[in-house]
C-alpha cells in the first residue's frame, strides 16, 4: 500500500517480475523500502541471481516450518 501511495514503480514492477518469472510471493514491507520474497528452496539462487543482477542488496534466511513436539512426562501415582 505504501508503494502504491508513494507512487513507487521500481518496488512495484520489481515484486511483480518476482512473481511471475519465479511464481513466488513478493510483498513490499509496510513503510517500505524492503522487499519480502518467499520461495522454495531450490528456487532460492535463481533468485539471489536477479536480485544481484539489479544491483540490490539483500538478506538471505530461511523460514521455520514448526517441527511437532511430543512431551513425554511421568504418570501420577
Amino acid at each position: 500500500a505504501v508503494a502504491e501511495a508513494l507512487n513507487d514503480q521500481e518496488a512495484l514492477q520489481f515484486c511483480e517480475d518476482i512473481e511471475i518469472l519465479f511464481d513466488c510471493p513478493a510483498a513490499i514491507s509496510g513503510s517500505g523500502p524492503a522487499i519480502a520474497i518467499l520461495c522454495e528452496p531450490e528456487q532460492a539462487e535463481l533468485v539471489k541471481e536477479h536480485i544481484k543482477s539489479k544491483g540490490l542488496e539483500f538478506i538471505h534466511t530461511r523460514t521455520h516450518h514448526g517441527v511437532e513436539l511430543h512431551w513425554e512426562r511421568d504418570e501420577w501415582e
